[in-house]
């Protein structure tokens, strides 16, 4: 990750040693003093600012998703604050105080101690673990497993550390899941104890997301928007395989995922109860080529 905010010892040679020449810079607005002993690069963000300026450090969820990770929702930003603050309230901001590292594999640094405005990942997965629902914590953890940003080891030792409330649905993780909508509905099918497998892979089908029992397909989708018609052409062409093939499947929208999981998780329960997932796939004879239907 490029670095825009630095201390002064991080300043390139002569700016990290000689006076003059530092003032010369920021006269030139080479570079910016900001408070709280940061040097700003003329690239810096206006996140980056915004947290140098009140103290604090991009950490959680939205550091998180500055390291490449699939986070929930990243809208609001997630600030760092010191561990002995008073009552930090700032609007459209969400504060967290700074971990203190004794039970923790990153260094979690106080904000002014840090070298570095953006927590590391390790640092960022562990305040997510920390500070949110145990469902947003193995979403993180998933995706830097999948992403291998974290190896098993790791990722267990950070899950070791979890509260022990956290434990058992964190222990769920597996290193495949390709986004958090999976990981969501993934979880949410253990925990009513249904067998279920993630990113199967089903001759004549391919890979998909869930196989829930022998015979249902769940297919989840990752972001609000498919980027390409293609990818709306291909998805129907994979149904109808599957269909063919004698599978039931479900394809679950990221609104029915995020924005109506109440109504999602009934509808799934509903199709559970008719006990066909439990039941071998039926393949329908005679069969087509799906190839050939024109979509």
């Amino acid at each position: 990750m490029e670095k825009h905010l630095f201390r002064r010892w991080q300043l390139p040679t002569p700016l990290n040693t000689n006076r003059y020449r530092l003032d010369k810079a920021l006269a030139r607005k080479d570079i910016e003093k900001l408070p709280h002993h940061w040097y700003a690069a003329p690239d810096a963000s206006s996140l980056e600012i915004t947290a140098a300026t009140h103290g604090f450090l991009i950490g959680c969820c939205t550091a998180a998703y500055f390291w490449g990770l699939w986070v929930p929702d990243a809208r609001n930003p997630h600030f760092i604050c010191k561990r002995n603050a008073g009552r930090v309230d700032n609007r459209g901001m969400i504060i967290h105080r700074a971990l203190n590292g004794r039970r923790q594999l990153g260094m979690h640094h106080s904000p002014g101690k840090a070298p570095h405005i953006i927590c590391s990942l390790v640092e960022a997965v562990e305040q997510v673990v920390h500070y949110h629902d145990a469902e947003t914590g193995l979403i993180v953890l998933e995706s830097a497993l999948n992403q291998q940003k974290l190896d098993p080891a790791t990722a267990d030792e950070i899950i070791s550390y979890a509260q022990k409330r956290k434990q058992p649905i964190l222990k769920r993780r597996v290193s495949m899941a390709q986004s958090g909508s999976e990981t969501r509905v993934r979880s949410f099918l253990q925990s009513l104890r249904v067998q279920v497998q993630p990113q199967a892979q089903l001759p004549g089908v391919g890979r998909v997301d869930l196989l829930v029992g022998q015979s249902l397909i769940i297919e989840c989708d990752s972001t609000a928007f498919h980027s390409k018609s293609l990818n709306v052409n291909d998805d129907r062409r994979r149904d109808a395989q599957q269909t063919c093939l004698g599978y039931r499947f479900l394809r679950l929208s990221y609104h029915q995922v995020w924005n109506d999981w109440d109504n999602t998780r009934n509808y799934i329960r509903a199709v559970l109860r008719t006990r066909q997932h439990v039941k071998p796939p039926r393949p329908l004879v005679p069969c087509f080529d799906v190839h050939r239907m024109g979509l």
